[in-house]
């Protein structure tokens, strides 16, 4: 084994050298960055992470308020999972509209005063939710409530992408998907707080099979139809608070929009921007069948990714609570915290890697580690309870890497900062779409099922990378072509 520790040498070395090649180039992107800090650039990027951690808070409160919902509008877990389905189908078109709208608009698009009506708006979608026990009228709520997630999210992820320009924009992209950490780590304390406080017992009525509003109930048109009162008492049961009081930490946020609106901060920060045109309009590829290929399985990747993170952090509370391992609401909600906690360091250390390692290796390293921690949760998470616990640390932090790594490493290969901008959020959105509801209908039969779906998802994370780095090299290859033809000519 004497040979062990030159070995260790040569690995360093190599780590070393290679570290060293990318912290040359990211000194050059990141002084460039920099060069656009100022106290305008910086308050709009405050805004943007409050706005990003309410948008997070708000979207993670599904997982931990999905059986008291489900108990609220009489329905059962499958049918409330379709909420998820409608919110989703509004945030494809939000997505999608966003992207038109400033394609229309041009360079000269202002994105803050629509941020901060999108906001406000939001904000009283959610603060209405606690009082509405009509399935028909929630659903509308979500579905309107999508529309305005999708833009929101997709358009300033493609403001800082913009900004910053595609490689020199990596640690900007990570530190806004790092607020999303941060918001989604407070939601399930927030909630399970309320949830403690709530009239119900939640341990014995919540679950199903043991919701007593529930049982055996089937989605009727005459048992919710329009005759039926949307908000029958100005009462609600404590557990709605945990709306209330993210509705008002966004509404809150669409006030700062309509200060630095009226600021006119974008119009400050172009007097102090280092490129020739504020907000640089790289140029877009004209839509062809490689182009179209490529976007497809890049909306698998991020269905994949999306569905491995979003299937864990919605369903852990309720598997945690109504499998066999039988979690107390508050040791639910911490596990379901405790995911969160280490998604956000994941996004931490992603702002700071990003500096000095390439986001393909990034990816590499996520896969492997979400791969692993979903292997070991599925054979041993059931029988030994301390294995979950672990498990929520590891998978968070390896699995929240993938997404902001992969839409830097898709803005390098072409550019989604523009009309394009709706890819990655598609991919999230079918999760919703789809996956969330499958994951209801399979929470019904049987509580720890939901986990071999997440497994299953890892995997595919794994296999829609490696077709997304083919594709890529098959697409570089024929512009290349391309151009010696051209030249030629």
């Amino acid at each position: 084994m004497h040979f062990v520790p030159h070995l260790i040498i040569v690995v360093l070395r190599v780590c070393y050298n290679r570290i060293g090649y990318r912290r040359n180039e990211a000194l050059n992107l990141t002084i460039k960055s920099m060069a656009t800090l100022n106290i305008w650039t910086i308050s709009l990027i405050i805004a943007i992470s409050l706005a990003r951690i309410g948008l997070a808070a708000i979207g993670s409160l599904f997982g931990p308020t999905l059986l008291y919902v489900a108990d609220q509008v009489n329905v059962s877990v499958t049918t409330i999972s379709t909420l998820s389905t409608g919110k989703a189908v509004g945030g494809i078109f939000g997505a999608v509209l966003g992207g038109i709208i400033k394609n229309l608009v041009g360079p000269n698009f202002r994105h803050l005063v629509l941020f901060g009506i999108s906001c406000f708006i939001f904000g009283i979608l959610q603060a209405v939710i606690p009082w509405t026990t009509n399935f028909w009228i929630l659903m509308g709520n979500y579905i309107l409530n999508g529309v305005l997630y999708g833009y929101l999210e997709s358009a300033m992820q493609a403001f800082i992408l913009q900004t910053w320009e595609s490689k020199s924009s990596a640690p900007f992209i990570h530190l806004f998907h790092m607020m999303h950490s941060f918001g989604s780590f407070a939601t399930p304390l927030i909630a399970g707080y309320f949830l403690a406080l709530s009239d119900a017992d939640a341990e014995n009525n919540y679950c199903p099979g043991k919701i007593l509003n529930a049982i055996n109930s089937t989605l009727q048109l005459e048992d919710v139809g329009v005759n039926k009162s949307a908000i029958d008492t100005i009462e609600i049961n404590q557990a709605g608070w945990a709306f209330i009081v993210t509705a008002c930490f966004i509404v809150l946020v669409s006030i700062v929009f309509f200060v630095l609106a009226l600021a006119d901060v974008e119009g400050r920060i172009s007097e102090f921007s280092p490129y020739d045109d504020y907000f640089p309009v790289e140029t877009e590829e004209k839509p062809s069948l490689t182009l179209v290929s490529f976007f497809v399985i890049v909306v698998g990747y991020f269905l994949c990714v999306v569905s491995a993170s979003g299937l864990f952090s919605t369903y852990i509370y309720a598997v945690t609570l109504c499998s066999n391992l039988e979690f107390s609401i508050t040791s639910a909600s911490q596990i379901n915290s405790l995911f969160w906690f280490c998604h956000g360091c994941g996004r931490l250390s992603g702002v700071i890697a990003s500096n000095y390692i390439s986001t393909k290796t990034i990816i590499k390293f996520g896969i492997a580690g979400s791969i692993f921690s979903m292997t070991i949760l599925s054979v041993f998470g059931e029988r030994v309870p301390w294995i979950p616990w672990v498990i929520s640390a590891l998978h968070g932090y390896t699995v929240s890497i993938l997404y902001p790594a992969g839409v830097s490493w898709v803005s390098e290969i072409t550019n989604i900062s523009g009309t394009y901008m709706f890819v990655p959020s598609v991919g999230s959105l079918l999760e919703k779409m789809i996956m969330v509801p499958l994951g209801g209908f399979i929470l019904d039969l049987n509580a720890f099922s939901v986990i071999y779906l997440i497994f299953g998802f890892s995997l595919g994370t794994a296999i829609t990378f490696g077709m997304m780095i083919i594709m890529a090299n098959y697409k570089s290859l024929l512009n290349d072509q391309t151009k010696k033809i051209t030249a030629k000519r």
